[in-house]
């Protein structure tokens, strides 16, 4: 969130919650007693409201009943400087495709284990 954003935030409070014609803000006085509040959906991820613990986290973004979140976990990671060594699956592909169409996804499953 800019700066401009949180300083006219504010302003908005201070001038008691009134919009251009002078009526009181849509859901003035009542705002909750903990947590973020904003009268404007954010339209990228950039500007998503925030929320996490250090481990893990999301973040709320989009349009009203349209709204996409994003979860992160910091075991989704890796730490910095480590090689994931990755087995090549691609020769398999073809199987698991035919089995999920043939026998359905238990079957593909149990191939690839």
């Amino acid at each position: 969130m800019k700066w401009t954003s949180i300083a006219g935030l504010g302003a908005l409070l201070l001038a008691g919650l009134t919009s251009a014609g002078g009526q009181p803000w849509p859901g003035a006085g009542q705002w909750p007693e903990r947590g973020a509040v904003s009268i404007q959906p954010a339209k990228r991820w950039e500007d998503a409201l925030v929320t996490g613990n250090g481990r893990m986290g999301a973040m709320l973004y989009g349009q009203p009943l349209e709204e996409t979140v994003v979860g992160n976990h910091g075991r989704l990671f890796l730490p910095l400087g480590s090689r994931e060594i990755v087995p090549e699956l691609g020769r398999y592909l073809p199987e698991v495709r035919r089995l999920i169409k043939a026998q359905g996804y238990t079957a593909a499953h149990r191939f690839m284990e």
